[in-house]
């Protein structure tokens, strides 16, 4: 009976090796193959962030194809883990939920791209730009709050990928390549916001160019998404709050350099209503707003 249950042992652990040595041979296979693809991909683009990409697409293409030539190899075995499996598998998903939701997030974050490597993004309590995406968590470099000029912090956060499920996601970059951006410009009563309206708009004008209907960006926008506007140039609407005289200077702009464009049209409007006795700013008026 001892002899049988040592042949028994030892017939598994030489199977069992053998199926090793077989998943081997077909990591190998793949690696080769996937090293030949990215450097394909390296020769056929220069863009770093589409070579991050296509690199998350052929690393988890090719996890999948080793899972799924592996697995009849391991299929005998397989049969007790399903039973095993059935029996405590609700305290296994309850204990790794969180992987789970992760990793089904991912698929979807692949699938319905609601994002990708370089967008510009909002969720939950985090605003930044998206720099990887892996299988539980992807990775973003923080920007400050927008009403505090939007730049880098310099930090890396990963967020788990569940949060798509949970929280509203804003992508400032994919639907539309452009955000309306608005200067508010508070004036005096006796101000004369006719001149400062002209004034800004001259300015604007200046340090932006508005993009045609024909951009391939906003033909991408009408195309895709059906997004229209019924006026790409610029505008300022006038109001009157708080005892002040209000303008707004709307205009379209790429959403990574707007606190550029905020920085020199501030530049400009200061230094041309610097000897200006018409035209007087309006202190003490909240301002405030992020959306």
């Amino acid at each position: 009976m001892v002899e049988i249950l040592n042949l028994e042992m030892v017939k598994f652990i030489l199977d069992l090796s053998l199926n090793f040595v077989y998943v081997l041979v077909i990591i190998s296979f793949f690696l080769i193959i996937r090293k030949y693809v990215l450097n394909l991909i390296k020769k056929k683009t220069q863009d770093p962030k589409q070579q991050r990409e296509y690199k998350i697409y052929v690393d988890y293409t090719f996890l999948f194809l080793v899972i799924l030539f592996s697995l009849p190899i391991f299929l005998p075995t397989l049969k007790e883990l399903i039973t095993f499996i059935g029996i405590f598998g609700a305290g296994i998903l309850l204990v790794f939920k969180e992987i789970f939701l992760g990793i089904s997030a991912f698929f979807y974050i692949i699938l319905r791209k609601p994002f990708k490597i370089g967008d510009r993004i909002r969720i939950h309590d985090y605003y930044g730009d998206v720099i990887d995406i892996r299988l539980v968590d992807f990775t973003m470099l923080q920007l400050y709050p927008q009403n505090l000029g939007g730049q880098s912090s310099g930090r890396i956060v990963s967020i788990p990928n569940s949060l798509i499920y949970s929280y509203p996601l804003v992508n400032f970059s994919k639907e539309f390549s452009f955000n309306w951006l608005e200067i508010k410009i508070p004036l005096t009563i006796d101000s004369d916001w006719k001149k400062a309206e002209t004034l800004s708009l001259e300015i604007v004008n200046e340090i932006v160019k508005t993009p045609s209907e024909d951009d391939e960006r906003i033909l991408m926008s009408h195309k895709e998404y059906s997004i229209y506007f019924t006026k790409l140039t610029p505008k300022v609407f006038v109001e009157f709050t708080r005892g002040s005289i209000l303008l707004s200077v709307r205009f379209l702009c790429e959403p990574k350099i707007q606190r550029n464009i905020q920085d020199l049209f501030w530049r400009e409007f200061l230094k041309k209503i610097q000897d200006e006795k018409t035209i007087k700013l309006k202190d003490n008026v909240d301002l405030s707003f992020d959306f």
